[in-house]
Order: C-alpha cells, then structure tokens, then sequence
C-alpha cells in the first residue's frame, strides 16, 4: 500500500473518531478499568449534605451529579461548552437538579472568586490534564477561595510510588491511552508527588487512598485554621 494511501485511510479513521464529548464517559472508563465509578463514590461519601462544593473540570457531569445526590450545593465548571451540555441534560432526569449550577469556564480563573467561599472543592481527572505550573497556581488559589477547615478532594492518575509497579503501569497503560485517545481525541498526564505539592502550598494532608496498582489516587487535604478566620456563607 502507497504511502499517500496510508495517510488517506489514517486521515478518514481520525475523523470517525473524532473528538466527541458523547463518547468521553466511555473513554475515561476505559482508561481506569472501570473503576472511575467506584472512585467517584468514595470522594462523593466524602461531602456532607448542605454543603457548599465547587467541582472543577467537572466535564460531562460524572462526579457533580454523585455530588449533589449527597445533598451538597454544587457549582460545576468546566471550559468545554460541549461537555456542559451533556451534563445539564443528565442532570434533569435526577430528583437532585436542583442542587447543581453548571458554568462554563476556565478553572484557572478561580482566582476571581472571594476567599472563603465553598466548603468543598474537588477535582477529578483535572490534574493529570494540566502542567506543574498550572496545578500549583490551582492548588494556590483553591486554598484561598475555601472556607478555614474546608477540603479539598483530588481524585486522578498518579505515578505509581515502587519501580516494579512503575513498570507494570506503563505496560497495562499504553493500549488504554491509545483507545482513550482515538475515542476522545484527549490524553492525559500521571501526576508526581501531589502529595508533596498540597504540603508545599500549605494544606494538611488529611487522606491518601490509592488502588493498588498505585496510579490512581485520592487525596484530601484541608485548609488549616488560624485564630483569625471566620467561615462565611456570603459569597457570590
């Protein structure tokens, strides 16, 4: 087969999988062996009812809507318009829609909400999406805009701690990255040591939860209190 026929076929197979927010659920399933279920339950056990609770990056809905069947208050952000859509129109069909507010935007512009404000803040499958810089800016500025006490839950992929599960990771992962990607034209980056980014930006680790491969991890790290701070419940 000539080399221009190769390009032909690779170019038209690209384009049936094209990047399409419908099929992201499938993909990201895919990408954690099924799991991503089971590990959003267990950072939605996590939020207590009535709560205040920002969901950064929150894509099609899947974490959000767990969120609010906890009886937490929820705003949703996420840059992808797409996505949003795909959300909202999963959330009518939940007694709980009611307690979610979708948004579009970017979570990088979180610095523009009032300190104090939520509760709760959580993110998953966001951070492997973004550079060191990026995360420590986020890291930076979740910590302003939580209450003193308030948590932050981080769910996502991470660089397995021992050089055997290292390898077994990089192994299983590849073919899961390669149909992840062809099925949502998006791929992602393991995390390092947010454990010791959380500590660095001045967070108390409360939790580390990992599967048992090492390369997805739970964390949950709180704001500290001072002798100055005051929760408030006025923000916009």
């Amino acid at each position: 087969m000539s080399a221009q026929k190769m390009m032909i076929m690779t170019y038209v197979l690209m384009k049936i999988l094209e990047s399409s927010p419908r099929r992201y659920d499938t993909g990201i399933k895919i990408l954690t062996w099924g799991k991503i279920t089971e590990y959003h339950d267990y950072m939605a056990s996590l939020v207590r009812e009535d709560q205040k609770v920002l969901d950064l990056g929150c894509g099609t809905g899947l974490l959000s809507i767990k969120l609010a069947r906890s009886g937490a208050h929820v705003t949703a952000i996420d840059v992808n318009p797409q996505m949003l859509d795909i959300a909202k129109q999963k959330i009518t069909k939940e007694e709980s829609q009611g307690h979610v507010v979708f948004q579009l935007g970017d979570v990088l512009d979180i610095d523009e909400i009032e300190s104090d404000c939520f509760d709760v803040i959580t993110a998953s499958l966001l951070f492997s999406e973004l550079n060191d810089n990026e995360r420590r800016y986020l890291l930076k500025n979740a910590k302003k805009i939580l209450k003193p006490g308030g948590k932050f839950i981080i769910g996502d992929e991470t660089v397995p701690r021992s050089i055997f599960k290292r390898i077994l990771n990089v192994l299983l992962r590849i073919p899961l990255v390669l149909i992840t990607y062809m099925l949502t034209q998006t791929t992602t980056k393991p995390v390092k040591q947010l454990d010791q980014m959380l500590s660095e930006t001045g967070f108390e680790l409360v939790e580390i939860k990992e599967n048992w491969l090492g390369n997805f991890t739970i964390h949950v790290a709180q704001k500290p209190f001072s002798g100055e701070d005051v929760n408030s419940d006025e923000c916009d």
